[in-house]
């Protein structure tokens, strides 16, 4: 699989009192992810507990030489993880990996539009407002991979690890269940606990590990979940000399 890497992008969007940010965006050969975190200005929650808030439009495209070349990128997305009290709304939007390869090169244009809430009855616009992010693809950083191969048992099924990938600022793991197909919500599997450690056995709990996807363009889909989440900040990967998968702990070997 070939990694085009991840950018932590620092970019931030302003519109009508609500800031959103471009936490990072991750790319390869099948899929690729586009982290965010949403929040108002005001420091006040979006809505009130219970309530889903969402973007209501979410439209990817690549430019050349500032014209539109490959419009409406398909997405798989979003998943959302919002803060307990409704302050913080955390995205990672998923897309095809196909329209990421063919742009390599150019610039990414991510457009997140108007904020909407819903109670699961009904649904309402909170903030009007489109908010831009224009992600140049020579800014990717090239990822680094560590030893993969590893065997996981998992509820009496076995996950293969097919790749551990880690920048700066992200990681990036696929695996293979054995059985041929997943069952880590199914089963009830706690698949949120993923951490690292370092020499000193400090374990870090590593972002947004709160779901999967399953890989696309494969034969068995159920088969092959990807995951993928931000590394905490501050915490050096270097530094790091073992990752925490589902209660099994890996040397974290370089190649």
């Amino acid at each position: 699989m070939e990694n085009y890497g991840f950018t932590v992008v620092g970019n931030v969007c302003t519109r009508n009192g609500v800031s959103v940010s471009l936490d990072g965006v991750y790319g390869n050969d099948k899929l690729f992810f586009m982290a965010f975190t949403a929040v108002r200005e005001d420091g006040k929650p979006f809505a009130a507990q219970g309530n889903t808030v969402s973007f209501e439009n979410y439209h990817l495209s690549a430019l050349q030489d500032g014209d539109t070349f490959i419009q409406n990128i398909s997405t798989m997305g979003p998943r959302l993880y919002p803060s307990s009290d409704l302050r913080e709304i955390h995205y990672i939007l998923y897309a095809s990996g196909s329209g990421f390869k063919a742009a390599t090169g150019e610039t990414l244009r991510i457009r997140l539009d108007n904020i909407r809430s819903s109670d699961g009855k009904s649904n309402e616009c909170l903030v009007d407002g489109s908010w831009t992010f224009d992600v140049p693809y020579d800014s990717m950083e090239q990822p680094m991979l560590a030893k993969a191969g590893q065997r996981i048992p998992c509820n009496g099924d076995t996950l293969v690890i097919d790749e551990l990938a880690f920048t700066s600022g992200s990681w990036h793991i696929c695996m293979t269940a054995e059985s041929g197909r997943f069952s880590g919500r199914d089963a009830g599997y706690d698949y949120h606990q993923i951490s690292l450690k370092d020499a000193s056995g400090k374990t870090y709990p590593i972002d947004w590990a709160r779901d999967y996807i399953r890989q696309p363009d494969v034969q068995n889909a159920y088969a092959h979940p990807i995951f993928f989440g931000l590394l905490p900040q501050g915490v050096s990967i270097k530094d790091m000399t073992h990752i925490v998968l589902f209660g099994t702990e890996i040397p974290l070997v370089w190649q």
